[in-house]
């Protein structure tokens, strides 16, 4: 999963009475940066001079911006650097999309790191005839997200690499926050009875859950889920 790191200059404080000035950069980063809701994430990075030195025992702000992006920034933890400008915070819960920063006290702000909370979910199946059987996929989010989109699901014989998508499910909402949607496929005969299957949605506009560049492939590799 790859963790964009992005960094601002910012002008520190004058230093003594002969106004001599610096600059500090201090970088941000989220992990996972796409992650199911409940899941817990870590924020990291590093804070230096401007000739790159590391700027240790500098206390830190860790800010967030939940979707839209447009609100209030709201501080959710605190960290200081260690000998080599590095910081660490952990156990940040996400509830969705959310922009992510840090502050230093001197005022040294980093740049925004976005991470993606997607509905936590769960695949399952049932036989419910010969050669026949029923995908159920659920979902859990926050009690005032919509969720709009299909659930696409794929199907393969048990020894195949990857599958196409065999079934389209709506995705309804049973109460607030927990979504369902359920197919019936019908196995082809050379399958003989062996299977595997995936699923996969994409984002709603609006719920603030999951990348929204993000789409669903028009083949599921089990090789590479």
């Amino acid at each position: 999963m790859r963790i964009a790191r992005i960094a601002a200059l910012t002008a520190a404080l004058a230093l003594g009475a002969a106004g001599v000035a610096s600059a500090s950069e201090l970088d941000v980063a989220v992990s996972p940066s796409t992650a199911p809701l409940g899941a817990l994430h870590t924020v990291t990075g590093q804070m230096r001079d401007d000739a790159g030195a590391a700027l240790a025992r500098r206390r830190i702000s860790l800010q967030v911006r939940p979707f839209p992006f447009s609100g209030r920034w709201r501080t959710v933890d605190h960290a200081t650097t260690d000998a080599k400008g590095r910081y660490a915070i952990d156990d940040i819960e996400l509830d969705r999309n959310a922009d992510v920063r840090a502050i230093a006290f001197d005022g040294t702000t980093s740049g925004i790191a976005r991470a993606f909370t997607y509905p936590a979910h769960r695949l399952g199946y049932h036989v419910v005839g010969k050669r026949r059987i029923r995908l159920t996929q659920t979902y859990r989010t926050p009690r005032d997200v919509r969720l709009s989109k299909r659930t696409l699901f794929y199907v393969g014989s048990g020894s195949a690499t990857s599958a196409p998508v065999r079934a389209r499910g709506k995705t309804t909402r049973v109460r607030a926050g927990r979504y369902r949607s359920v197919v019936t496929v019908m196995l082809p005969r050379a399958f003989r009875g062996r299977f595997q299957y995936a699923s996969c949605f994409v984002y709603s506009p609006g719920s603030g859950m999951g990348d929204p560049a993000q789409g669903c492939p028009k083949r599921y590799s089990f090789e590479n889920p």
